[in-house]
């Protein structure tokens, strides 16, 4: 994504984003919100601070593994792991879909009109091997 995408993507005016990063300038508390709102996947505590994982799912696979650890020493708690376990993979998935569909529309919003990948001829290469 370019830095104007992104700009646009939070809603921000042209070039804000730009100057704080050829400036090396904190961002706006406002600013740094939207890009949590705009961009669930990735980790507030990231984004804020540098530390724990980079995207949502690292951190819950984290604590998955801590949670299975501690299941594993008391058998009684396993199907209660495996049911958050089950949460969370239905969570990330959604989250997946969700950017999944985000990726079709900007995609198809960045195409020239009238384009069509099917229509496109294939050219194979005349050269013998």
């Amino acid at each position: 994504m370019s830095t104007r995408g992104f700009e646009k993507k939070i809603g921000t005016s042209n070039g804000v984003i730009a100057r704080c990063i050829q400036k090396n300038s904190d961002i706006s508390s406002g600013w740094l919100s939207k890009i949590i709102e705009e961009f669930p996947k990735y980790s507030a505590e990231w984004l804020l601070t540098g530390k724990g994982g980079m995207m949502k799912a690292e951190e819950r696979l984290n604590k998955a593994i801590l949670s299975r650890e501690r299941a594993s020493q008391d058998k009684s708690t396993e199907p209660l792991y495996l049911i958050e376990s089950v949460k969370e993979l239905a969570i990330e998935n959604h989250e997946l879909k969700k950017e999944l569909e985000d990726l079709k529309r900007e995609k198809k919003a960045n195409e020239p009109p009238g384009y069509d990948v099917a229509a496109e001829p294939i050219v194979k290469s005349s050269r013998r091997k």
